[in-house]
C-alpha cells in the first residue's frame, strides 16, 4: 500500500467468549465443589451441587441478598458477587433446623428477609467465600486472601461485562440455585496469568503475525523543507517555467511526515545520482 497507516487498517481481533475457556469451563465444576462443601461443613446431609450454565451480562444483580466477596491475589484483584435464590434460602433454614425433608420448605415469597435469614446469608457467604478462595488458590497455583465488600458497588446501565456460574443445588428433592458473578476481564486475567504460556500463545501468535505484516507494509513518507510565503498576486501570475527562489538551502533541517503526522528531522543528501535525506532524530 502507497498511503499512510492507519485504523482502517487493522480488523478488530473478536473478543473470545469465557464460557469456551477449558479453564473456566473447569472452574464451574470446582466450584461447584465448594458450595458442596460449603453447605456440608453446616450439616452432613447429602448436597448434591452440580454446575449448570456459564452465562455472559452487560448488567450487575441488583439483588438485596447479594453478597459481594473480594479476593485478592499477586496477579490482581477479582470481586465476586455471591446470590443464593429464595427456594435455596428456604432449603437451608430448613436443613439448619433440623429438618428431615419430610415436608416442602416454607416459601419466602418476595418479603424482605429477616434479620434472622440475613444472617445465616452471611454465615453461608463467609463459609463459602472460604471454600472458594482456597479452590481459585489450587486451580490458579497461587494463594487468595478475602473479604465481604460491606459498601454497595455503584450501579449503572453502563456497568461492565460480567460472567455468572450458576450452580444448581438439590437438598431433600428440593433444588436451588446459587450464582456467582464477576467482572469477565478481571476473571480472564486470572485465567492467563495462571499460565502465560498457554494463555496467551494465541495472542502471541496474533501479535507476531501483525508485526511482521506491517513491517512488510509500504508507508508514504512527504519530505517539507519548510514553509515559503508567496503574495496572492504572486501566486496569480505563475506560469509553466517561473522560478520560486527558497529561502531553505541545503543545509536547512527537513521534515518527514507520515499520515500527516511529523515523524523525523533530517538533512539532504545525495545517493549517487539522487537526492537523499539523512535522520537526524524522531519528533517526539
Amino acid at each position: 500500500m502507497k498511503h499512510p497507516l492507519s485504523a482502517s487498517h487493522f480488523k478488530a481481533r473478536t473478543r473470545e467468549s469465557v464460557s469456551t475457556i477449558p479453564s473456566a469451563v473447569k472452574l464451574s465444576v470446582l466450584l461447584a465443589e465448594a458450595c458442596r462443601r460449603a453447605f456440608a461443613s453446616f450439616v452432613s446431609i447429602s448436597w448434591r451441587v452440580t454446575p449448570d450454565r456459564i452465562e455472559e451480562l452487560n448488567t450487575e444483580s441488583a439483588d438485596s441478598s447479594v453478597r459481594s466477596i473480594r479476593f485478592e491475589s499477586a496477579s490482581g484483584s477479582l470481586t465476586i458477587d455471591i446470590v443464593l435464590d429464595r427456594p435455596l434460602i428456604s432449603a437451608l433454614l430448613e436443613a439448619f433446623m433440623g429438618g428431615s425433608g419430610t415436608e416442602a420448605p416454607f416459601d419466602l415469597g418476595e418479603r424482605p428477609l429477616s434479620a434472622i435469614e440475613n444472617g445465616l446469608l452471611d454465615l453461608v457467604s463467609e463459609r463459602l467465600a472460604s471454600e472458594v478462595a482456597e479452590t481459585m488458590g489450587s486451580h490458579f497455583g497461587r494463594p487468595f486472601s478475602h473479604f465481604q465488600e460491606h459498601e454497595a458497588r455503584n450501579q449503572s446501565p453502563a456497568a461492565k461485562e460480567q460472567t455468572s456460574f450458576r450452580l444448581l443445588v438439590n437438598v431433600f428433592g428440593h433444588s436451588g440455585e446459587v450464582l456467582m458473578s464477576m467482572e469477565s476481564n478481571a476473571l480472564i486475567h486470572q485465567i492467563r496469568s495462571s499460565d502465560p504460556a498457554g494463555g496467551n500463545a494465541e495472542d502471541d501468535v496474533a501479535h507476531n503475525r501483525l508485526q511482521r505484516q506491517v513491517g512488510r507494509s509500504d508507508v508514504e513518507l512527504t519530505v517539507t523543507l519548510g514553509p515559503e510565503t508567496l503574495s496572492v498576486e504572486d501566486i496569480t501570475t505563475l506560469r509553466p517555467g517561473r522560478m520560486i527562489t527558497l529561502s531553505s538551502t541545503v543545509s536547512t533541517p527537513v521534515t518527514l511526515w507520515s499520515g500527516g503526522i511529523a515523524a523525523f528531522e533530517g538533512s539532504l543528501a545525495r545517493s549517487g545520482d539522487r537526492l537523499a535525506v539523512t535522520i537526524a532524530a524522531a519528533i517526539a
